[in-house]
């Protein structure tokens, strides 16, 4: 589930980088942007998909630990992606 939800973060955030980018206005996209729209969902959407693949191998409190990372991060990355309101 968490891989499904940062894909379609990041789906998100391929997309307001493109219509900012179509735009065309002067300085965007930069570069911190593209990390936090695109790079960072990218991440943590191959992280959780790596984590599923070998969920049954792995011990149970890591599997607890990367479950509840991921689920922290969400509000975390949702709050500052609307720009804290």
């Amino acid at each position: 589930m968490g891989a499904i939800l940062w894909g379609a973060l990041l789906y998100l955030g391929v997309t307001v980088i493109a219509n900012a980018f179509r735009q065309g206005v002067a300085g965007h996209p930069n570069t911190g942007q593209l990390r936090f729209y695109v790079f960072f969902p990218e991440a943590m959407t191959l992280l959780s998909a790596f984590f599923a693949m070998f969920v049954t191998r792995m011990p149970k409190p890591l599997v607890t630990i990367v479950l509840i990372v991921q689920v922290a991060l969400i509000p975390l990355y949702l709050f500052l992606y609307t720009g804290g309101i």
